[in-house]
Parts: structure tokens; C-alpha cells; sequence
């Protein structure tokens, strides 16, 4: 039998709230949520609960661009190795009151020295578990922006090197299938695919 809170689905919105469709009787919590803000919990339909939410305040999540230029006509993609060996797009911490997008403006311009030029209307989530934080949930951002072709400046503490990359050598770069289903996305649009 379902206790009241457990929840049979489960879906994460563009806010990256989960949500939970529930059985029709609520939870204390969800009961006096529903007397104080009666449109906010509706039985039976998508609703979000706080106790299935751990976490949920500090979910950690990074913003970060898929990089690209384009010579001879030929898209090319900025990929960094990160300090740890792997290859990433430019990507990092959001940091006091940042919107998204300045989070990843200031994290290109920290990582590799590029002034991003964001286009409009891509915007695509990766979610994965943490290896080195078991439990941990990570959600991270990527916009689709263009370079003008001025040099890399890597940000040595963090990044071992900046690579310039056709996409197929780029998609062989990553391990992490989030990585390549974002990079799929951007060539996809870039392409007109």
C-alpha cells in the first residue's frame, strides 16, 4: 500500500523542482499547505512535496556555454580538460544573485579568456549524481554561444588545456552521456537538423 506522501511519478520541470504526482489523500504537510494556498496542491494532480524534495535547496548546479566558431565552414567546439583529466564544456558554480546566463558568461570568460556571444533559445539541463559526493544530485545549464576566433586563456588552477574540435573528435572526447546528448542538441540546431 502507498502511504500518502510517496509519490507513483516523478518529473523535473525546467526550474529543475521535482514533482510528484500523488494518490489522492495528502500528507499532513500537503493537507495544511492545501487550507493555507488552496490552488497550490491540487488532489491528484502534479504537485511538488517538500518532504520528497531532499535536498532540493541545495541541489548544487553550475551554468556553462557549448562554445562554437565556425571556419571553412565547418563548426568547431571549444572542449577544456579540466583539471582532473576530463573533458568538459566551459561550466562552473553559481555564484550570490547570478541569473544563469551570467553565471556562464563569467565562467567562459574565467576558464578560457572568450567573450561568449549567446544565441537565443537554447537552453539544455544535464542532471547527474556527484562520483566523489555519493548522494549528491548536480544540475548544470548549458547555453549555446559563439566565438570570434581570440585566443584561449586558460585558467591554469583549473584547466589543463582548451581544445578547438570538430564534432565527431568531440563527441569521442566525452565519457558522460549528458555531455554528448547536449553537444548532439547544439550541433542539431547549428546544422538546421
Amino acid at each position: 500500500m502507498m502511504k500518502p506522501y510517496e509519490a507513483k511519478r516523478s518529473r523535473t520541470t525546467l526550474s529543475g523542482i521535482r514533482q510528484y504526482q500523488t494518490e489522492s489523500n495528502l500528507c499532513q504537510i500537503c493537507r495544511r499547505m492545501n487550507q493555507r494556498f488552496p490552488n497550490h496542491h491540487l488532489v491528484g494532480a502534479i504537485v511538488w512535496h517538500p518532504s520528497r524534495l531532499k535536498g532540493a535547496e541545495s541541489l548544487p548546479k553550475s551554468c556553462g556555454a557549448v562554445v562554437f566558431t565556425r571556419r571553412n565552414g565547418e563548426i568547431f567546439f571549444v572542449i577544456v580538460q579540466e583539471a582532473s583529466g576530463a573533458y568538459s564544456f566551459p561550466k562552473g558554480h553559481v555564484e550570490g544573485s547570478e541569473t544563469e546566463m551570467q553565471t556562464a558568461a563569467r565562467e567562459i570568460r574565467e576558464e578560457t579568456g572568450l567573450l561568449p556571444v549567446f544565441l537565443p533559445g537554447f537552453r539544455e539541463t544535464d542532471e547527474y549524481d556527484l562520483a566523489e559526493k555519493p548522494g549528491t544530485h548536480k544540475q548544470v545549464v548549458y547555453f549555446l554561444s559563439e566565438y570570434s576566433g581570440e585566443p584561449f586563456i586558460p585558467r591554469q588552477e583549473e584547466i589543463r588545456k582548451i581544445l578547438l574540435l570538430p564534432y565527431e573528435e568531440a563527441m569521442r572526447r566525452f565519457r558522460h552521456e549528458g555531455t554528448r546528448r547536449v553537444l548532439a542538441a547544439a550541433y542539431a540546431r547549428l546544422s538546421g537538423q
